[in-house]
């Protein structure tokens, strides 16, 4: 596999939207879709106002299917960790993915484009996990307040040392897409929709140039029409594999749930629910440090 999906569009420009798929290995839909999008932009020559770049994340664990190799790819993204990763590559798998990265990142001259975005696209191992995640919305309101989708804020305070923070630290508006559930079809249409939105309202292209079942694709709006627009994270349980974790069967994203409720066990017995809001990704699979997280409606 290449690590470079498609770099296409005018480079010398104002814009750049850079956006990775695959950054967990068992998370395919966002390369397919990326792939999918520079095949019908080659395709039909649609001029880009603006450079548009797609990568493979974690090429190791894409070919292997699993989430990640030695480390969680979308877990290492801080400074210090990331020149660790560049000098000491060979150590761990994800370090030679990230030293790669960064060597695209470094031909990219990436600030050399005032007007940049970072788009990262995801999967969940439950159900309904359609979602935008943003560190704030002052920089990705006028992207993200379009998009047919609920937006989680706050996940950053949960999720340590991911990319979307990073990348907004060095200057992009950053957001991150959940597609649905790892594996589906759906999760692929999703992704091309959120991917032709965000150059769309981004101001890379016109909306006529997206393709016909792409402006007449209406499963994100029908999808999550009944949910808040905004939400924010009101409590995130993070597991250690000792613990023994185990989700309760059944529970979906953005579930309704109530303060008391049991939603796992572990080795010390039942969990229950902190607080009232609404369940998301709860872990249905093996790999991960995070069972589950707690969001509420936001206000105003």
């Amino acid at each position: 596999m290449e690590r470079i999906i498609g770099d296409l569009g005018n480079k010398k420009g104002q814009k750049l939207l850079l956006s990775i798929g695959g950054v967990h290995g068992n998370e395919t839909s966002g390369v397919i879709a990326l792939e999918r999008v520079f095949d019908f932009i080659e395709k039909e020559k649609i001029d880009l106002n603006g450079r548009f770049v797609g990568l493979r994340g974690n090429i190791a664990a894409l070919k292997s299917g699993r989430r990640f190799i030695d480390k969680d790819m979308n877990r290492v993204w801080d400074d210090e960790t990331i020149k660790k990763a560049i000098k000491n590559a060979e150590q761990v798998s994800e370090y030679a993915e990230l030293k790669e990265i960064f060597e695209v990142f470094q031909k990219l001259q990436f600030n050399q484009y005032p007007d940049r975005v970072f788009l990262d696209l995801h999967t969940t191992s439950a159900e309904n996990g359609i979602f935008i995640m943003v560190e704030e919305l002052e920089t990705t309101g006028y992207i993200v307040e379009k998009i047919h989708a609920p937006m989680v804020l706050g996940l950053h305070k949960g999720l340590l040392n991911t990319s979307i923070p990073y990348m907004h630290m060095h200057g992009f508006t950053s957001l991150a897409f959940e597609a649905g559930k790892i594996g589906s079809f759906q999760s692929v249409h999703n992704h091309e929709m959120i991917i032709w939105q965000v150059l769309c309202f981004a101001g890379f292209i016109d909306w006529k140039d997206v393709p016909l079942q792409i402006q007449n694709y209406n499963y994100l709006s029908e999808k999550t029409a009944h949910l808040p627009k905004k939400m924010i994270l009101e409590y995130c349980h993070h597991i250690h594999p000792k613990d023994e974790f185990q989700m309760k069967p059944g529970y979906k994203n953005f579930d309704k749930i109530e303060k008391g409720e049991v939603v796992a066990r572990d080795s010390k017995g039942e969990i229950k629910a902190p607080v009232d809001g609404f369940m998301l990704m709860p872990l249905y699979q093996p790999e991960g440090s995070d069972g589950f997280f707690i969001v509420k409606e936001m206000e105003g």
